[in-house]
């Protein structure tokens, strides 16, 4: 059996993910296709186990967008949307908000996030990180493995034989012809 790789961080994140799913639900169907979803949404310790081949690392490099998420715990962001809330920003030029947010931390109104709380943060998207890198190069194997089946099998399928298909120009008769039906105008 599997040794358990889930840290105490990522399993209360995961369980308050859940419950606040479930609030949502508003009867017995939506409960039962919650608790699907939340299931198949779920980090496991096998999705962070899972070792990468230099292959599968290469192709999520070339094929994954990066992007930085730079308002996640980031208290200057947070001070300006407090008070675009309160509608202190409205009418007010980009460097007359940045003086508001340099006064607002300089006077500590909104402190700086705890180091525990970044690195808290930081592990649980690393390993949903891990789970959507998992869940995209499986799809890409499968992709790959479909396509190659369906080429493999596209001439057997429609009685069409390596040497039995012309070059020539395609007959009149052949021609794909498209017919609407007489519409009214309006």
């Amino acid at each position: 059996m599997a040794r358990s790789v889930l840290s105490y961080a990522l399993h209360k994140f995961q369980t308050e993910k859940a419950q606040k799913l479930m609030r949502k639900a508003k009867n017995t169907t939506d409960r039962e296709l919650f608790a699907a979803f939340n299931a198949a949404t779920k980090i496991t310790s096998e999705d962070l186990q899972r070792e990468y081949s230099s292959e599968e690392v290469k192709s999520l490099c070339l094929r994954t967008k990066v992007r930085v998420k730079m308002h996640y715990f980031n208290s200057v962001w947070d001070a300006k949307l407090k008070r675009e809330k309160k509608g202190r920003l409205a009418n007010k030029s980009d460097s007359a908000i940045n003086a508001m947010l340099v006064r607002a931390t300089k006077k500590e109104k909104y402190k700086p996030y705890t180091a525990t709380q970044v690195t808290q943060y930081n592990h649980i998207a690393k390993c949903e990180l891990k789970r959507k890198n998992n869940l995209r190069l499986d799809r890409w194997k499968r992709e790959r493995w479909t396509s190659q089946t369906l080429t493999r099998s596209e001439p057997e399928s429609h009685g069409i034989k390596p040497g039995n298909v012309s070059a020539g120009p395609a007959s009149p008769s052949a021609r794909f012809e498209l017919k609407l039906p007489d519409m009214p105008v309006l």
